[in-house]
């Protein structure tokens, strides 16, 4: 499926697509479902390990998880408090 594909079967703009997949902009929960209800795909399903695999077993994807939520969680706060 291309980006223009997805962008018209999610309903959102091609940019938004192409902004999502180079790391530039961050997903509205609406947007996140628009994209798992195109793709098909249950949301769960985006953000944990492959088939077969899980964090229990395998450390690292939980310590990479683990550290990816944190720093979201520090850049979230600090940007509030800027507003502050």
């Amino acid at each position: 499926m291309t980006q223009f594909q997805l962008a018209e079967k999610a309903d959102v703009s091609e940019d938004m697509i192409k902004s999502l997949e180079q790391g530039r902009t961050w997903l509205s929960d609406k947007t996140l479902s628009q994209i798992t209800e195109a793709l098909s795909v249950d949301v769960v399903k985006l953000f944990m390990p492959i088939e077969g695999s899980s964090f229990k077993s395998n450390k690292k994807n939980l310590a990479q998880l683990k550290a990816a939520i944190a720093s979201d969680v520090r850049n979230y706060v600090d940007e509030v408090l800027k507003e502050y």
